[in-house]
């Protein structure tokens, strides 16, 4: 069990470096400015996590596997009553303890914010983490916490604190914002088998922080 769950934390980390490291390599060197850098970097992770995902599926296994199905309607609405109310919260206090722009996004465009956080990030995000990371890490380490009569998945648990590791850069409370996200979007995605709950839970999350920039 033990060599299993070491197999797949090293997967994680491979595949992670595979989609991140030639994302930021090509970004980095083009040195475009912010408005051009979210989009590319989203684009180019994208196209990479889509070709990794579909080479797996060609080895063994299937696109719904990776989520890429449709959701019982009981986990959509499960990430619209426990999503808006705990973004908001979120978010009130994310932007309370973190004042100020620290990723220099406060310039773009209205449409620009929206196409990029609201859409683009929520669904880029969730295809490479719930999608790729998760189902990989789960297929090797397919254990439950059980607390207080509750079950949560330890591969949604791990890959929600690389998710939030990498948003340290942003903040401390951001990062620890972006874990809870994290791991409400990992355990709709282990419950529904479908990805579709964790990027409308993601895009609420954004849309709070969107509309907190536009009050």
């Amino acid at each position: 069990m033990k060599m299993q769950a070491l197999k797949g934390i090293l997967l994680v980390v491979g595949f992670f470096l595979l989609v991140y490291a030639p994302t930021f390599a090509i970004v980095g060197s083009i040195k475009p400015g912010i408005a051009v850098a979210i989009p590319l970097t989203i684009a180019i992770s994208f196209v990479l996590v889509i070709g990794i995902i579909a080479i797996q599926v060609r080895i063994s296994g299937s696109w719904r596997e990776y989520g890429f199905r449709l959701s019982e309607r009981r986990y959509i609405l499960a990430a619209i009553v426990v999503g808006i109310p705990l973004g908001l919260v979120l978010t009130f206090i994310d932007k309370n303890l973190s004042p100020g722009d620290p990723l220099g996004i406060g310039h773009l465009k209205l449409w620009m914010l929206i196409i990029y956080f609201l859409i683009g990030s929520s669904i880029q995000e969730e295809v490479i983490f719930r999608g790729l990371l998760q189902t990989l890490l789960a297929k090797h380490l397919d254990v439950n916490l059980a607390a207080m009569g509750r079950t949560l998945s330890i591969a949604a648990l791990l890959i929600a604190l690389l998710f939030g590791m990498i948003h340290l850069e942003v903040g401390p409370f951001t990062a620890f914002a972006a874990f809870l996200l994290a791991v409400l979007a990992g355990e709709l995605r282990h419950r529904s088998g479908s990805l579709a709950p964790a990027i409308l839970v993601h895009a609420i999350f954004n849309a709070c922080g969107l509309l907190w920039m536009l009050k």
